[in-house]
């Protein structure tokens, strides 16, 4: 296992996920809630803004134009096979996604967690024109 992973997990134990992990989707299986390696622990909304692009699945950017908070859920990881696992479906190593630390509030409650977060990386080129936003519902955005 990597010991960049042990280290991540040592950093923050959360994973905040928007699009195809959340439950009911067809990605939720890389999250390893089936075999105990991550459990789900709230619903929750990024405290800061992002954009989030809906390209048949959705990918949250950084962005000073259309950004908003970003609905979600958040997992407790409790294996570095879970943060692996979902680190190979987001292509973090292929440069497609990278993974930050931002912080999340719990939908209806004033819980805060910091979280790892999923976001396009830098290196590729989406256009932001070509692409339609996700659904606002409530000032935030929400995929699917």
């Amino acid at each position: 296992m990597s010991a960049n992973l042990i280290e991540s997990l040592n950093i923050c134990r959360y994973v905040f996920v928007y699009g195809t992990l959340q439950k009911d989707y067809g990605n939720h299986c890389w999250l390893r809630t089936h075999d105990g390696k991550s459990t789900f622990v709230c619903e929750a909304i990024t405290d800061y803004t992002f954009g989030l692009k809906d390209c048949g699945f959705p990918y949250m950017y950084r962005s000073r134009d259309n950004a908003k908070p970003v609905r979600g859920e958040v997992y407790e990881i409790h294996c570095p096979d879970a943060l692996a696992s979902t680190d190979t479906l987001e292509g973090v190593e292929n440069n497609h996604y990278k993974r930050i630390l931002t912080n999340v509030t719990q939908v209806g409650e004033k819980v805060s967690y910091e979280v790892w977060a999923y976001i396009a990386h830098e290196s590729l080129e989406m256009s932001e024109s070509n692409l339609p936003f996700c659904k606002v519902i409530c000032g935030e955005y929400k995929w699917g």
